[in-house]
């Protein structure tokens, strides 16, 4: 099969810190945040627990994190929670375990309460998937 990763629960590097916000998505391990201008910056490891059949990273694991990267981008613009109505993934690569996956995001408009947002996940720099959506904004952060 392969070496079993393990996810470490110390930054991927220099300017990295744990996002507090997470919540749920916690689950897939620790998530990372770090300043970014013009939108938002996250990371994750991809751990033995996130593969699939194939030994790549589960789409489904990506479509969480690209759902949460991109996101973030509305909490970075306006500091209040949203929540997803539509979210599109268009999955290019696999990842695999060990990789540093990363997701930016960027907003692209918003009319009253609806934001509209787009991002980039990467593995290893390695583009692997693209997404965009609408996302509702609820309350303060």
């Amino acid at each position: 099969m392969h070496e079993e990763i393990s996810v470490s629960p110390a930054p991927p590097g220099p300017g990295w810190e744990r996002d507090q916000h997470a919540g749920s998505i916690q689950y897939l391990g620790p998530i990372w945040r770090k300043a970014s201008i013009g939108g938002s910056h996250v990371a994750m490891v991809a751990g033995d627990h996130h593969i699939d059949f194939s030994g790549s990273v589960a789409r489904g694991v990506i479509l969480a994190f690209a759902d949460h990267a991109v996101g973030c981008a509305g909490i970075d613009s306006f500091g209040v929670a949203q929540v997803t109505i539509q979210l599109e993934v268009r999955f290019i690569d696999d990842a695999r375990p060990g990789e540093l996956i990363e997701g930016t995001a960027e907003l692209v408009g918003m009319a009253e309460d609806l934001v509209f947002l787009a991002g980039r996940i990467s593995a290893n720099d390695r583009l692997i998937a693209t997404s965009q959506g609408l996302w509702k904004r609820v309350r303060p952060v």
